[in-house]
């Protein structure tokens, strides 16, 4: 500084890069694991942001496996045989795996505390004697699959608007916590009526008999999926077996009235599907033309 000037001097250093990578507190399989969910190779150019991208990645990757109190950290070393090159160490304590230690379901009238705890696969009370051979560790993945599995239960029964309103994890002691769910069931729904739409080759009275759900019946849109698709005797296993292999329906919700559903059952069936060509591979033994003789196609 002279006077009333200043001079600034300005010093810049190029950003390390990664020599090689090394782990402590790491299993053998965890390490090849990690080091596919890093994709990080030597050489590469090493930021602040890597390094917290990296600790992330790795700090998500024992949060799925329950250790949602493992300390992560990854620190640089300076690679005294390379200049401006850093070795990385991957610095792990896994501590031990978080356990739920109760859960506390509020909002439900329909279904019980019990019920709906038995709808949940992943997530389950530690000291539980029924939940002796069920999963008993916290993991955010499988909590979110569970409370899908409650809502699907409570569209089995006919409880269409039924919702999670709210949801947390709360930490008890260093091993477990404890869950909190509120549920708003809403009101239950029936089905009023059923139409078909599109369809040709079957009446939509025999239709009827296949699906086998009728007008005041329990809304229940699992089944009635079942009923289209997934059964062996579906629906639409009415027209794969003839051919029409491009057949498809769609239930769709069309009037919703109080506490009844209408639905348009929308139908595409296409035309019969025909065989262009039959290919024989493999065959040795026997000539391509005898197989052909015992074939039906």
């Amino acid at each position: 500084v002279g006077g009333d000037k200043a001079w600034l001097e300005i010093v810049l250093r190029q950003q390390p890069r990664m020599s090689e990578m090394r782990f402590e507190g790491v299993k053998g399989s965890e390490k090849k694991d990690i080091e596919e969910r890093l994709s990080m190779v030597s050489g590469q150019q090493i930021t602040p942001n890597i390094i917290a991208r990296a600790e992330q990645i790795i700090r998500n990757y024992y949060d799925a496996k329950g250790f949602k109190n493992a300390y992560i950290k990854v620190d640089q070393q300076p690679d005294l045989s390379k200049e401006n090159q850093v070795i990385l160490t991957v610095r792990v304590n896994k501590n031990n795996r978080v356990k739920v230690n109760k859960i506390y379901i509020d909002g439900n009238e329909v279904l019980t505390d019990n019920k709906i705890k038995r709808t949940m696969k992943k997530t389950n009370e530690n000291g539980n004697i029924l939940n002796l051979f069920r999963q008993k560790k916290f993991v955010d993945s499988d909590f979110a699959d569970d409370k899908n599995r409650i809502i699907q239960k409570y569209n089995e029964l006919g409880y269409r608007d039924a919702k999670i309103v709210a949801d947390s994890a709360v930490k008890f002691d260093e091993k477990t916590v404890d869950v909190y769910i509120t549920v708003e069931e809403g009101k239950q729904y029936y089905i009023s009526d059923i139409q078909w739409v599109g369809n040709t080759v079957y009446p939509y009275e025999y239709l009827d008999a296949i699906l086998g759900i009728k007008k005041g019946d329990t809304y229940n849109l699992k089944e009635l999926n079942k009923r289209l698709n997934e059964d062996d005797d579906a629906v639409s296993k009415l027209y794969t077996d003839q051919g029409y292999l491009f057949f498809s329906v769609q239930p769709v919700e069309v009037s919703v009235e109080n506490d009844t559903i209408d639905f348009e059952m929308r139908m595409y069936e296409g035309k019969p599907a025909t065989i262009n060509e039959v290919n024989i591979v493999g065959n040795t033994r026997v000539y391509e033309h005898v197989v052909r003789r015992e074939l039906y196609t």
